[in-house]
């Protein structure tokens, strides 16, 4: 603010003399004169009294003094000055706060919608008003996923910085922060509201965010760089602000209110028991049967694009499916109205969307009981990892075709699982070694054909006899009975193993 604005306003509430505006440069502090000050700082309005101020050859740039019988002589020395009553100076003061304040709010506005404007990036906008903040600034939905970050400066909140690594809050603190008296009234003001926990040693604001009248979610500013001062709540009420008209104008799809079956799925997947969802599921049908579908974007373009693009195109294919999102992932819950299991029909229409829009689906196996869904939709994932992992490239992973590959992979890491392997098949990788011979991927490709000769044989394109012969000298090889029951079983399970291991190849 340059010095004349402020003496015109000033001048239409109290007593105020301008004795020198001879500067062209403006403030954007204030401070009292205490001995200390930097004469040389030229954005600082100072205040103080006129018979107190230390006469030298240098003074402030700006100043606004208390006085009853002003020296003229040295305060000609002044660029910017102006003379109140003595009485009334430090009500000017606290009035120029204010008035510097709601200046500040209005040019904060108009930076962050410039910059909107400019960037098209909410990103950048939020990394604006950190800096303005000096502090981490979070902006959340209602379902408390984290929608964009500050990323100028790391979070040194331990309990927000997994919020934001996660992406979303856990389920117990969702509970813990709506159970805030301060959060618990409704209001449609984006005033500052301080709010505090005790897992957390820092102060907090949080501003409520509208998108054309409706309450979408919360911007929170973690006061770990700057201690909270009084300037804190006046700035993010101007942020918040600045935020809903954005939204409006560039981001409307941002934060998508989510319907009854979204919010139920979502819970449950942060961590939310069934019972506590009771009031909400009793509302809510489900199929009688079901499976959770994890379906990932080979490249991930954004929430954005999987919100505008790719759900519509799951939906137009299956109308009856409810769907949210989690780690850069579509959740699915899929219905079977009229079987117990999905169909070679739905696969195919699955494989088709897939390969169309170049995605990786994960399916569960079948459960009945919605309360089961975050168990079942964990499978879906670990189907795609371990899928991927294993597998030629597909589009499709079925988790029954890798729960025992999942089983595998519960087992601590310090625990050598190849120990567990049948001794025949080290025997028949070092014979083959040695030898340059096939026996290892001979008897697996007997036991993936049922311990069928004749069907080995064929796809291995070897004469029948040749592949007796091969089997009678694993058998002496390995020492083994490949009629025997348990060892058939052993040996594959040791494929499995080998394979999850990577040693078959």
């Amino acid at each position: 603010m340059y010095f004349n604005q402020l003496v015109n306003i000033l001048s239409q509430t109290d007593t105020i003399h301008l004795v020198n505006n001879s500067s062209s440069i403006s403030f954007s502090d204030i401070a009292f004169l205490d001995g200390n000050e930097l004469v040389d700082n030229e954005k600082t309005l100072y205040f103080g009294f006129e018979r107190e101020l230390n006469i030298k050859n240098n003074f402030p740039m700006h100043c606004i003094l208390g006085t009853e019988a002003p020296s003229t002589n040295s305060l000609n020395l002044i660029d910017d000055l102006a003379l109140v009553p003595e009485t009334s100076l430090f009500a000017v003061f606290n009035r120029t706060k204010l008035i510097l304040e709601q200046s500040e709010g209005k040019g904060l506005y108009e930076e962050l919608i410039r910059k909107s404007e400019e960037s098209h990036d909410i990103q950048a906008v939020v990394n604006a008003s950190a800096v303005k903040l000096g502090n981490p600034l979070i902006l959340i939905d209602l379902d408390f996923k984290v929608i964009v970050y500050s990323t100028i400066s790391p979070i040194a909140d331990e309990l927000w910085r997994k919020n934001v690594e996660r992406g979303y809050c856990s389920y117990e603190f969702i509970k813990t922060t709506l159970s805030m008296k301060e959060l618990q009234n409704p209001s449609y003001s984006t005033d500052s509201i301080e709010v505090s926990c005790t897992e957390s040693p820092y102060r907090k604001l949080c501003n409520r965010i509208f998108f054309r009248g409706a309450h979408v979610g919360y911007a929170v500013m973690i006061a770990s760089e700057t201690n909270l001062i009084p300037t804190h709540f006046s700035m993010m009420a101007t942020i918040s602000q600045a935020v809903n008209r954005i939204l409006t104008n560039d981001f409307p799809t941002l934060f998508q209110q989510s319907s009854q079956y979204q919010k139920v799925l979502y819970n449950l997947l942060i961590g939310a028991l069934p019972e506590e969802l009771s009031p909400e599921l009793n509302t809510l049908t489900f199929a009688p049967h079901m499976a959770a579908l994890a379906i990932k974007p080979k490249r991930y373009y954004g929430s954005d694009y999987i919100k505008k693009c790719l759900t519509p195109v799951i939906r137009q294919t299956f109308p009856n499916v409810h769907m949210t999102y989690h780690d850069t992932l579509i959740a699915v819950l899929f219905p079977f109205n009229k079987t117990v299991d999905i169909t070679e029909a739905e696969l195919n229409q699955l494989n088709s969307i897939a390969e169309t829009e170049n995605l990786i689906v994960g399916i569960s196996n079948p459960f009945s009981r919605i309360g089961h869904f975050a168990l079942h939709y964990a499978q879906a994932k670990a189907a795609i990892q371990l899928g991927e992992r294993l597998s030629t490239k597909q589009c499709i992973y079925k988790y029954w075709d890798y729960q025992f590959y999942d089983l595998l992979s519960q087992i601590p890491s310090n625990v050598s699982i190849g120990k567990y392997c049948h001794p025949a098949l080290a025997l028949l990788r070092k014979y083959d070694n040695d030898n340059a011979t096939n026996l290892y991927h001979t008897l697996r490709a007997y036991l993936e054909s049922g311990c069928n000769i004749k069907l080995t044989a064929s796809n291995l394109f070897i004469h029948r006899n040749s592949m007796i012969y091969r089997l009678k000298r694993i058998e002496e090889i390995g020492r083994i009975d490949i009629r025997n029951i348990d060892t058939l079983f052993l040996l594959q399970v040791s494929y499995a193993i080998d394979r999850f291991l990577e040693h078959d190849s």
